[in-house]
């Protein structure tokens, strides 16, 4: 589902967020734009230091998934 930026606010009560990062952890414009927007900024997550980059978002094959995986167990070890 896609929300706007107003629609943000939808995702207060989430106790993480991920964002897209390429392979090297290097943010894309749109990333940065839709990072730097007050609404995001507002969420409980974010205001509290949870919100992680996740690389290899869009997998094509095993290893691809296996290592999103592995960086979301890594997260989950923070918390």
């Amino acid at each position: 589902t896609r929300l706007s930026s107003e629609q943000f606010g939808l995702l207060d009560d989430c106790d993480v967020v991920l964002h897209l990062v390429d392979t090297t952890g290097k943010l894309d414009a749109n990333t940065e734009r839709l990072l730097a927007q007050p609404t995001l900024q507002a969420l409980r997550a974010v205001r509290s230091g949870q919100l992680y980059p996740l690389p290899n978002y869009f997998v094509a094959h095993y290893r691809q998934a296996d290592a999103v995986l592995t960086e979301i167990e890594g997260v989950l070890q923070k918390l």
